[in-house]
């Protein structure tokens, strides 16, 4: 038998590390941009890959993790076999496992997909804003900005987005204060904010007011 206490571990640690590992790899391709050239966008996308499997591969475990505790537990059997309608919820969903399934998608996937449609969004509209206003944007940018969005995950990528831009301006008076004449573009705002929104996001969210946009 499994001990609870080291599944309560490692699903309590294995977000952090991801997020550590991920980000630090996208930092150290940022890093190594020049050098890396045309291929820089690419492996960017891989890395963005990366956090999705990994993504998809956490919410599975804990399915299968609250499966099993479900299993070894007498009310959690019993809600195993309860069908979704006999809870009070109106779906389609049907039969054994209904419920179960019902919880896990709420509790383990809407997060996911959420996070997945907001930084989609955030890098459609980085390329359109790059259609428009390419000289803010070097190499690739449009897809680190998109990758780290998710990374970030939701509700936090709300605090990453706005968070960025402030940084733009703020990095834009410091130049204009100091008379350089280089634009600022979105790729060091976008790795400085990314780190406040993913490890300070839990203290962040309900200051800013953001906690109704929790799932």
């Amino acid at each position: 038998m499994i001990p609870l206490v080291f599944l309560n571990t490692l699903t309590l640690w294995l977000p952090p590390l991801a997020h550590v590992a991920i980000f630090g790899l996208i930092v150290g391709l940022y890093s190594r941009r020049e050098k890396i050239g045309e291929r820089y966008p690419h492996l960017l996308i891989s890395a963005g890959l990366v956090a999705v499997v990994s993504r998809v591969f956490y919410s599975l475990f804990l399915t299968m993790v609250q499966y099993w505790i479900w299993s070894k537990d007498s009310v959690g059997a019993i809600l195993l076999e309860m069908p979704l309608r006999e809870a009070g919820n109106f779906s389609f969903l049907e039969g054994k496992l209904s419920y179960f399934l019902f919880y896990a998608l709420e509790r383990y996937w809407f997060d996911l997909a959420l996070s997945l449609l907001a930084s989609l969004i955030f890098f459609i509209f980085l390329k359109f804003l790059e259609k428009y206003r390419e000289r803010f944007f070097d190499q690739g940018e449009t897809v680190l900005g998109g990758a780290l969005a998710f990374v970030v995950g939701w509700p936090q990528i709300l605090i990453f987005v706005g968070l960025s831009f402030l940084v733009v301006v703020g990095l834009s008076i410091i130049r204009m204060v100091e008379r350089r004449g280089r634009l600022t573009t979105l790729g060091l705002p976008l790795l400085l904010s990314a780190p406040t929104a993913l490890f300070l996001g839990d203290v962040l969210v309900p200051i800013l007011g953001l906690s109704p946009f929790l799932v």
